[in-house]
């Protein structure tokens, strides 16, 4: 597989990544266990909001909750595909650890980067990390872009 096709997977995962985790988000705050945050950030912020949640955020967190953990659980205990995901999964949520509402949330979107990662690896780590980090970085996009309206 090209790495192309990888971001083109990424693209379409992280809509659905986006989409999925929205709706979540949408039933915690019906039940009131969604603890509102700051408001949107503006000016010098934005832009530093911007950098940090769509480029800086997306790649280090890919590199150290996806890729490290499940290459690490793999090198350690084998090809035990759950494992590596819920290891992943887990540093992935407890890196958004602000509310469990918000950790909630996380654990859906830090299941589909596992999942993700675990089956794109097959291809290459590099495909895997291409794949991985374009969704996490679509995903970023739409649910800034949907804060910021």
């Amino acid at each position: 597989m090209k790495k192309t096709t990888a971001v083109l997977y990424g693209c379409a995962f992280g809509v659905l990544t986006a989409l999925g985790s929205t709706v979540i988000e949408a039933g915690l705050d019906y039940l009131k266990l969604f603890v509102a945050s700051e408001p949107p950030p503006s000016g010098g912020e934005l832009a530093v909001y911007i950098v940090g949640a769509i480029f800086i955020g997306p790649a280090l967190e890919t590199l150290l909750s996806q890729m490290a953990v499940v290459e690490a659980v793999i090198f350690r205990f084998g090809q035990k595909k759950w494992l590596a995901i819920g290891a992943s999964t887990l540093v992935f949520a407890l890196m958004h650890l602000p509310s469990v509402a918000h950790v909630a949330r996380m654990l859906f979107v830090g299941t589909a980067f596992g999942l993700i990662y675990y089956q794109f690896r097959r291809y290459a780590k590099s495909v895997a990390f291409t794949a991985t980090l374009t969704t996490h970085t679509v995903h970023n996009i739409l649910i800034s872009a949907a804060l910021l309206m």
